[in-house]
């Protein structure tokens, strides 16, 4: 399985569910050390997004949900990290609020390619 996303400008290519998992997972030294951690914070980020939606929506399908109740748990699991995110980490003593608002950035701009892409699919496959 190929798993590929555009985001800020940059494309990130995911080989198996094994590297988006360990893509999508906090830094940790062993990771890194093994050479399977994200080399970005972008990069992570993308990876989450993919995760998401790839985890949730299958188990949805086989659950028997479908058309409107499927659509509602897409755009639940499809949505970007919400705009209050960056102002309750400049409000945290110790929190980055800069890379919180990276983010916000950054999984909106993916949400929508993510989702376009996700319907898409759905649509394709008769779920919708």
């Amino acid at each position: 399985m190929k798993l590929s996303t555009v985001l800020g400008g940059r494309t990130f290519q995911f080989r198996t569910l094994k590297e988006v998992l360990a893509k999508a997972n906090e830094e940790k030294s062993g990771d890194v050390l093994a050479g399977i951690a994200a080399e970005s914070d972008l990069e992570r980020v993308a990876a989450k997004l993919v995760l998401l939606p790839l985890i949730f929506i299958p188990i949805a399908v086989w659950m028997g949900f479908s058309h409107m109740e499927l659509l509602c748990l897409l755009i639940l699991f499809s949505s970007p990290s919400p705009v209050t995110a960056s102002i309750m980490a400049r409000n945290t003593p110790g929190a980055d609020w800069q890379l919180a608002g990276q983010i916000v950035v950054f999984s909106t701009i993916f949400s929508v390619v993510s989702l376009f892409c996700i319907l898409y699919t759905l649509l394709s496959l008769g779920l919708l």
